[in-house]
Formats: C-alpha cells, sequence, structure tokens
C-alpha cells in the first residue's frame, strides 16, 4: 500500500477540534461546578451589599446565563467538535493511506458558515464569563471600603472566615461550598477564551481550504480526484439531489 505525505493542514485542524474538546470541558466542567456548589445559583453578575467589615448580604446572577455557557461549551464544543474531530482524523488517514487528494472532496462553505457563527458566539459567551465575574469580584473586593480584610477575590474561599456569611443566604438544611469558586470560575474564563481563539483559527483555516479549492477549480474545470460534492465541483455538473 502506498503512503502519501500527511496532508499538513488536514492534520493541524483535526489537532484543533480536539484541542476545543478539551477547552469545552475545561470551560464547562468548572463553571457547572461551582453553580452546583451553590446550589444551582450563578455568581455571575451577582451582587454585594456590605453590613460591616464582617458581613455582607448578596444576590446570584440570573442561572440561566450559567447553563447557556455550559450547555453552549457541552453540545458544541464537545460534542460537535468531538464528531468533527473523528471525521477529521478519518480524512487525514484516508489522505496518507489512499488518497492524497481527499482535503479536496470534503464540503467546506457549510463548516465555514457554521464556525463562523459559533466562533461569534463562543466570544460573546466569553465576555459574559469574564464581566459578570469581575461584576462579583467587584462586589465583594467593595468591602475593603468598609474595613474589611481581603487580598483578594479569592479570599472569598476561606470557609473558615466567610463560609458563615456565605451559607447565611442557603436555604433551610442546606449549605453552599465556596472553597473553590475564584479557583473554578478563574480556570472556566481562561478556557474559553482559548476556545475562542482555537475556533478562531478553525475557522481561518477552514477559510483557507475554502480559497484553496477555489484555486484547485480555478485551474479548470476538474483534477485529478475531484469529486462531485466536493466545494471545487462545477455546480452544473452535480447531480440534482431531488
Amino acid at each position: 500500500m502506498e503512503a502519501f505525505p500527511v496532508d499538513i493542514q488536514l492534520f493541524i485542524q483535526t489537532l484543533i477540534w480536539f484541542g476545543i474538546v478539551l477547552t469545552g470541558l475545561i470551560t464547562s466542567v468548572p463553571i457547572g461546578v461551582t453553580q452546583t456548589n451553590f446550589g444551582g445559583n450563578c455568581v455571575l453578575y451577582g451582587t454585594f451589599q456590605w453590613k460591616n467589615s464582617s458581613y455582607f448580604d448578596y444576590n446570584f446572577g440570573p442561572a440561566a446565563t450559567c447553563h447557556f455557557i455550559v450547555y453552549l461549551h457541552v453540545f458544541v464544543s464537545i460534542v460537535f467538535a468531538c464528531g468533527m474531530g473523528i471525521y477529521y482524523s478519518y480524512a487525514t488517514y484516508m489522505s496518507i493511506t489512499k488518497d492524497k487528494s481527499i482535503a479536496t472532496h470534503m464540503w467546506v462553505m457549510p463548516f465555514l458558515l457554521c464556525n463562523s457563527v459559533i466562533t461569534a458566539i463562543i466570544f460573546i459567551t466569553s465576555c459574559i464569563v469574564g464581566v459578570g465575574f469581575a461584576q462579583w469580584c467587584g462586589g465583594f473586593l467593595s468591602g475593603r471600603d468598609l474595613g474589611a480584610s481581603i487580598d483578594g477575590c479569592a479570599s472569598g474561599q476561606n470557609m473558615d472566615i466567610w463560609g458563615p456569611t456565605w451559607n447565611a443566604h442557603a436555604p433551610a438544611g442546606t449549605s453552599y461550598f465556596s472553597g473553590t469558586f475564584f479557583n473554578f470560575m478563574t480556570v472556566g474564563q481562561t478556557a474559553s477564551w482559548v476556545a475562542f481563539l482555537l475556533w478562531t483559527a478553525q475557522t481561518s483555516f477552514t477559510g483557507i481550504r475554502l480559497y484553496r479549492n477555489i484555486k484547485l477549480r480555478s485551474a479548470g474545470d476538474g483534477f485529478v480526484g475531484q469529486d462531485e460534492f466536493a466545494d471545487t465541483a462545477n455546480i452544473g455538473n452535480t447531480t440534482p439531489s431531488a
């Protein structure tokens, strides 16, 4: 069996897809766990009202905000990206073992449009996480104005000092665990921005692939290995599907 050189762009895109899956996990899990630790409530866009240097009231943000971010990354950055990663892995394998031009047979335009929309949404959600968490931390740090001994937002994780105050607002018979919220939300926020960068890279590579396919098509009406369902195929020669 003849082996062909690996299609570098196809291989890189495969790695990016699985990188997106990883960032999807690192985004959704910490944010989801933090929401669970606070009884299903979302810390994003939460507010604080300090009464004195050692006690505060607080309100959580809309739970739907965290739900949207978690579900988006689960279905888009994990499920969809994993499926695409498997698809691209298969295409990479085929390009090495059977058909070195297989990348030109793959549909590109639909994925370019889809990836562009997803990239924009991931950017918006990253901003939502960043701004929402900054508001939450800003509210907690406002206790400094009343003399609260706070080094930073991470100080709120100290259950020995602030645990009773957090739990004062928990429903009867339940308790909140605030010991990891800053670390988890920081990890989730960072991963969300990395996911945006990877989606941007994936969209850019998809655009490059489309450009390369168009150049191949402009070189002639056909070329070796052309598939009638590829983006490079002449639409006039495509067999109608209905």
